[in-house]
This record gives C-alpha cells, sequence and structure tokens, in this order.
C-alpha cells in the first residue's frame, strides 16, 4: 500500500496534541506534590537537628564552665564565705551563654545565691531550656566532701539567636529549591515532548568525550539502543558516574586526612593551654605553688581572716648552707635538698596550709585560722622531718640538710601580707644568726628556741 501523506494539523490533531501536553502536566503536578512533602519533611527534620544541635552545643558550654568556678566554690562554701560565693556568682552571670546561676544545699534546700541576667524571663530554673547541674565538692586530706550543689542555666534566648541564621537558611533554600524544581520540572515536562533527545546526548556527551565503557545491560536492552543517542548517552553517564564516584573517593579521603589533623591540632592546643595554666601558678622544680600562686591563694585567706578576725600565722622557711650544697655537690643536688623540703612541707603541714616556694631556697606556709603555739607546732614538724630526712644524690650517697624557719602571725587577719613576710623573714634571719635549724618568731608573739 502507499504511504498516505501526512495530514496537516487540523483541529482533531491539535485536540490530541493539547491533550498529550494535559498528561504531561498532571504528571508533573502529581510528582512536583508529592516532592513539596517530602521537601517540608526534611526541611522540618534539619530545623529539629539544628535546634537539638544548638541545645547540646549550650549544654556542653555550661558543662565547661563547671571546671572554671567549681573548686572556688568548694572553698567558698567550705568556708562558708557568702561574699565570695556571691562574687562567684556574678563572675558566672557574666558569661554570655549563662542566665541564671543557683547555687544551694541539696539536703536543706537552702539556697545560698540565685542571681539571673536582667534580660532573662523571670521563669524558674527548672523552666530553663538548657540547665548544667553538679554537685560541688571540697577536697580535703581525708577524701572529699558534698558541700552544695550548682546550676548553671540558659533560656530560650541563648538558644534561639544561634539557630535563626541556620533555619532562615535552611527555609530559604527549601523555598529556593523549590521554585527551582518547579522551573526545571517544567521545562523538562515540555521540552521532552517537544525536543529532540539529542539536545541531551550532546551535551552528556560534551561532559565526557571519549567514553566508551559500555553499562551492564540486558542482550535485547543493547540491541535497541545500538546506533542511537541511548547508547551514547549510556557511555557518557557511564564515565561521568566514574568520575564523579572517583572525585567522591578523593574527596572523602582528603576530607577525613583534614578532620584528623584539626582534631590533633585542638588536643595539641587544649594541652598547652593547660600546661600553661598549670606552670603560671605552679613552681615545676618542686610542685608547689610559685610566688605568683601564693600571693593569689593569700590574698584570699587574708581577706577571710580579715571578715571574721581570725588569726592568720606565716612561716618563712629556708635551706640552711644552701649556697653549701650547690657549691659541694652541685646543682642537681640543690634541686633534690628542695625536692625533699618541698615534700616536708606538704606531709607535715595540713589540708589547709598553702605551702609556695617563693625564689631560690626561700619557702612559706600560710596557716589560716592558727594560732602562734599551733603554728609552731606545725613548722616543728616541718624542720623536724626536713633534718631527720637524708637526701639521695644521683651518686647513690646521701646527704643531710638543715632549715630555718620564721614565724609571723597577725591576731585578727588585719595585717598585710607583705608585713607578715617582712615580720616573718626578720624571725628567720635571727634563726639564721642564732645558729641555724631552729624557728623563731616575730615581735610580740611566741618565742621558741
Amino acid at each position: 500500500m502507499a504511504a498516505r501523506p501526512e495530514p496537516a494539523l487540523d483541529g482533531a490533531q491539535q485536540h490530541v496534541f493539547a491533550s498529550r501536553h494535559a498528561v504531561v502536566d498532571r504528571l508533573f503536578l502529581r510528582a512536583f506534590g508529592v516532592y513539596i512533602v517530602f521537601a517540608v519533611v526534611l526541611t522540618l527534620v534539619l530545623v529539629a537537628e539544628v535546634f537539638f544541635s544548638a541545645k547540646d552545643q549550650v549544654r556542653q558550654e555550661l558543662a565547661g564552665h563547671e571546671q572554671v568556678f567549681r573548686r572556688a566554690l568548694a572553698r567558698a562554701l567550705w568556708d562558708m564565705d557568702v561574699t565570695q560565693l556571691d562574687a562567684l556568682a556574678r563572675g558566672a552571670i557574666d558569661v554570655p551563654v549563662i542566665e541564671l546561676v543557683r547555687i544551694h544545699d541539696p539536703t536543706s534546700n537552702r539556697v545560698f545565691v540565685e542571681l539571673r541576667k536582667p534580660t532573662a524571663p523571670a521563669a524558674a530554673s527548672g523552666d530553663a531550656w538548657v540547665a548544667h547541674r553538679f554537685p560541688i565538692r571540697f577536697e580535703h586530706a581525708g577524701g572529699s566532701t558534698v558541700v552544695g550543689e550548682a546550676e548553671f542555666a540558659a533560656s530560650g534566648a541563648a538558644v534561639l539567636p544561634r539557630i535563626q541564621r541556620s533555619i532562615a537558611l535552611l527555609v530559604a533554600l527549601a523555598l529556593i529549591k523549590a521554585l527551582a524544581m518547579w522551573l526545571i520540572f517544567r521545562w523538562f515536562a515540555r521540552r521532552l515532548v517537544r525536543d529532540p533527545l539529542a539536545q541531551l546526548t550532546q551535551a552528556a556527551v560534551a561532559v565526557a568525550p571519549g567514553a566508551a565503557r559500555p553499562i551492564d545491560m540486558q542482550p535485547a536492552t543493547r540491541r535497541a539502543v545500538e546506533g542511537t543517542e541511548f547508547e551514547a548517552l549510556r557511555d557518557a553517564f557511564n564515565a561521568l558516574i566514574e568520575r564523579i564516584e572517583s572525585n567522591r573517593r578523593r574527596f572523602a579521603q582528603l576530607s577525613g586526612q583534614l578532620e584528623e589533623e584539626v582534631a590533633t591540632r585542638t588536643r595539641e592546643l587544649q594541652a598547652a593551654n593547660e600546661r600553661l595554666g598549670a606552670l603560671a601558678a605552679t613552681d615545676p622544680l618542686t610542685l608547689l605553688a610559685n610566688r605568683r600562686g601564693f600571693e593569689s591563694f593569700a590574698a584570699i585567706v587574708m581577706a577571710q581572716a580579715a571578715r571574721s578576725a581570725d588569726p592568720v600565722a606565716l612561716v618563712s622557711f629556708d635551706v640552711d648552707h644552701f649556697k653549701s650544697v650547690n657549691d659541694a655537690h652541685g646543682h642537681d643536688a640543690g634541686d633534690r635538698v628542695l625536692q625533699a623540703l618541698a615534700d616536708s612541707l606538704r606531709h607535715a603541714s595540713r589540708a589547709a596550709d598553702v605551702a609556695a616556694r617563693l625564689g631560690g631556697d626561700e619557702f612559706a606556709l600560710m596557716l589560716p585560722r592558727t594560732t602562734a603555739e599551733e603554728a609552731a607546732e606545725v613548722a616543728e614538724r616541718v624542720r623536724a622531718a626536713f633534718a631527720t630526712r637524708p637526701v639521695m644524690l644521683a651518686s647513690g650517697r646521701e646527704i643531710r640538710a638543715t632549715v630555718s624557719a620564721g614565724l609571723a602571725l597577725s591576731g585578727d587577719g588585719s595585717a598585710a601580707l607583705a608585713t607578715l613576710l617582712g615580720q616573718a623573714d626578720e624571725a628567720l634571719y635571727e634563726a639564721k644568726n642564732a645558729g641555724r635549724d631552729q624557728l623563731r618568731s616575730g615581735p610580740k608573739q611566741l618565742r621558741l628556741a
């Protein structure tokens, strides 16, 4: 039969074309509706993830500030120093993330301090979005004692500002993606009916020229697409996927290396910060407080003693003939003597006493709430323990050293630290002049041979 000529587009054919476009539009609208549902659900999941991540971050920051204030809070609660507690609470409330500070006794429910930022919502501490509670333990020679409980809390005002930008970005991206997908789907739905598939094939071949590796298809499928745009499109997409997979593996490898390097650098930085903090207040040879650390501790002790009118004693120690030890046995022997004196101070003093190396062979021991007789007893224990303890040198030889001590006392805690140090040094010089290896006291204090 002779092929009939293709008729011109009449009204019936135009109606068929219109119906075909209507079917495409209907499929497009249904597919896009499903996409919108999934996009909304995924956006809500991402928003929830951002919100809970922000809460976890704020909770971790609150827990981190526990390490800063716990020891000072324990000392203040142990001494029942309400003024110091209030000062520490005000210092904590100045931290941006902390909006509520509450310190109380969990046994009696007595609240010592409760402060909140003026901008914080006037709600109970239990209503805070994020709260971190921790027990306050005071470390002493017998172990540790729970003296109270502290709570650092943050409300939504601390969490929401952190996630507003992320949530806005997620919503904006979701809207942009929805609009982009609408335009892309619409364009492809129309172009798929009217335009030939060759344009898409040319674009794919331009992305991956020279691709020739066939994909795994059934024999009937290979015969059906042989010599057509689908064959070229198959090879082009195979090469493109292979290149994308190679780049993905390379990116994953580089990302892992970068994360490991960042984690290593972070750990090194944290360790360095901890070492610097310890070195700032600790003598590296004896592991006692250095002059800076001693002055910080002594200022707290003197302030507490002045408020309560309690006596405070200070004893200065100096190794007898220390230069002779260095000259005769070397500086390593001198270091071992200083370490031995530090050990005697640690073991013979009390838990509440503050021992420090002020420099060279000069040591100091501050004894809060201590009379002259009690301080003299502690100082004598230190002197006797050091005098009877042999110092083992690197060569295996044992030597012995003695120490002279000077005692000064502030009966009502009103004396300045410099005054006490000066009186203790005068008494120390008196002990040196009197023959060494003995304790002497400052003016108007107990005199001991």
